[in-house]
């Protein structure tokens, strides 16, 4: 009778602490499933197909201040860019976000507020972030940009 309970004994203490564990890993199992269909789910949320070997991802709004060289006269500007990369760099861009979003900045920290303003300004605004963003150093391929919207307040 003794062994006999030894062994539920044994059988209890393992239970009890196998269970848990066993709870701990189902739950981290199934979190990285979670975690990896959102992130792909976002990430495609952000691309639009543009060729057969290209796609156009949305970076993320870029707001900033800037000053016109006026004392007084300063504004905000906001920016919805999208780079146009291969579709085989896709899952890289995120990686390369930040430093994409410094290259803009960098850009456009140089730039006058009431020149942006300006009606042509859209042109050489977006050759200039193309040359930026293309001219970094980036070991993504970025084959153009898109300025979807920029607006000044």
């Amino acid at each position: 009778m003794n062994a006999f309970m030894n062994r539920h004994k044994l059988l209890f203490a393992i239970l009890y602490v196998a269970m848990p564990l066993l709870l701990a890993y189902i739950g981290y199992l199934v979190h990285n499933l979670d975690v990896a269909r959102r992130g792909t789910a976002a990430l495609m949320e952000r691309v639009t197909a543009l060729t057969g070997s290209t796609s156009l991802y949305e970076l993320p709004r870029v707001s900033m201040s800037m000053s016109s060289g006026v004392i007084g006269q300063a504004g905000t500007i906001k920016l919805d860019i999208g780079i146009e990369v291969k579709k085989s760099e896709l899952d890289r861009i995120p990686d390369y976000e930040p430093r994409i979003v410094d290259h803009i900045l960098a850009f456009m920290e140089k730039q006058d507020f009431n020149k942006l303003k300006q009606p042509s300004s859209a042109h050489w605004v977006r050759k200039g972030l193309e040359d930026a963003i293309t001219g970094g150093a980036l070991p993504i391929n970025v084959a153009g940009i898109v300025i979807n919207r920029m607006v000044f307040e």
